[in-house]
């Protein structure tokens, strides 16, 4: 299932030497004191500084803990923007149409940990990267029918530690979230290295570096190899297996999501690039945290559709499973030719120093669900 960027990432590997906004409940604290070791306390840079991270963090926190009591799309989506928006605003869809009344579920919030990164260059979006622990609260109600809806299906504890990126475009405004991604099990955040102010030092996404293992740019289509052709793709000898990556192939292979072919029909999966938000944060190890978004796209369709026929011959009923059924007109329930399901999935990942020659790719943490849905 591999997709054309991800073996031409691989040739690149050879011939080198070698991407859910909810919060805690009215009345419920959702922050405590920050631990800030790693950000100076006379860091200096006006248009980002600790006070306004803290502030933006808070300020998240307290909206969309309204918005998740009440159910209100418009103001959720106002402390949102990218990933984070798009799959929030599916996800508040499928609860309106499922008939699943609010409060949604939201979640107490630990110390947060905030990392800021160094000034961009101009006319890029800003960011900075907040570290918390986060507990979903009892007695609140998932804004979907099934658990089947996260991202890309993959299933981790309702609790654990996650990665929030805030992002403000370059042209101003407000700081929003961009994506939540939640770290699997075992995994933690690295030691991230700082300048003279205590900002974190930033690495460019696209430039080739003999420092890392690979550019920070190949490090979604490798990962997106593996994903889609499992241990046997070239690009895991520099990705490391793993839940997010040869646990995400296996994942789909088996159709765990309740998405599957009927005899004859063919199905297909493939991780596919996106132009979200991407950053890359220097480690004081050498590597580089990486943040970036994918597609998932999994599809079921007859011969007749994969090959393009005119006209295209309709097959068995599809079945469409729940959690997708929200997403489609009554008439397409039963789709005879072709059911697409697409999932905006974010991720975080090392990108190791090329002073360690064992080490792979690590991807660490994942984040998003459901987008769309589309069937003939």
């Amino acid at each position: 299932m591999a997709s054309g960027l991800a073996l031409a990432a691989a040739a690149t590997l050879s011939t080198a030497a070698l991407a859910a906004c909810s919060s805690s409940p009215a009345g419920t604290a959702g922050t405590t004191s920050a631990s800030l070791s790693n950000v100076s306390s006379n860091a200096v840079w006006s248009q980002l500084t600790l006070s306004d991270a803290r502030a933006a963090f808070d300020s998240y926190v307290a909206i969309t803990n309204q918005a998740a009591q009440a159910g209100n799309r418009k103001l959720a989506e106002s402390v949102l923007n990218g990933a984070a928006k798009d799959t929030t605003s599916t996800a508040l869809t499928i609860a309106r149409k499922s008939h699943l009344q609010p409060p949604y579920t939201s979640y107490a919030y630990g110390a947060p940990t905030f990392y800021l990164p160094e000034p961009p260059s101009a006319g890029d979006p800003q960011y900075f990267v907040v570290s918390v622990e986060r507990t979903p609260f009892a007695g609140t109600t998932p804004m979907t029918p099934s658990t089947q809806d996260v991202a890309a299906g993959v299933q981790l504890p309702a609790a654990g530690r996650v990665l929030l990126l805030f992002e403000k475009s370059a042209a101003g405004g407000q700081w929003q979230l961009a994506s939540a991604s939640q770290l699997s099990p075992g995994e933690s955040v690295p030691a991230l290295a700082t300048d003279s102010h205590g900002y974190v030092i930033s690495e460019s996404f696209n430039k080739p570096s003999s420092s890392l293992l690979v550019t920070p740019a190949l490090a979604p289509p490798l990962q997106a190899s593996v994903v889609d052709d499992g241990p046997a793709s070239q690009a895991a000898q520099v990705v490391a297996s793993g839940p997010l990556t040869t646990g995400l192939y296996q994942e789909n292979k088996t159709s765990a999501r309740g998405i599957t072919a009927p005899s004859g029909d063919v199905y297909q999966w493939l991780l596919e690039g996106s132009n979200y938000g991407r950053l890359a944060l220097k480690t004081t190890d050498g590597s580089v945290l990486v943040f970036y978004t994918m597609y998932m796209d999994t599809t079921v369709e007859t011969k007749s559709a994969l090959n393009q026929d005119i006209p295209i011959q309709p097959g068995p009923p599809i079945s469409v499973p729940g959690f997708v059924q929200p997403l489609l007109a009554a008439k397409f329930l039963a789709p005879q030719k072709r059911l697409m399901v697409q999932d905006v999935v974010t991720f975080a990942a090392i990108d190791p120093s090329s002073a360690d020659k064992s080490a792979k790719i690590q991807v660490l943490a994942i984040g998003g669900g459901v987008y769309s849905a589309t069937a003939s």
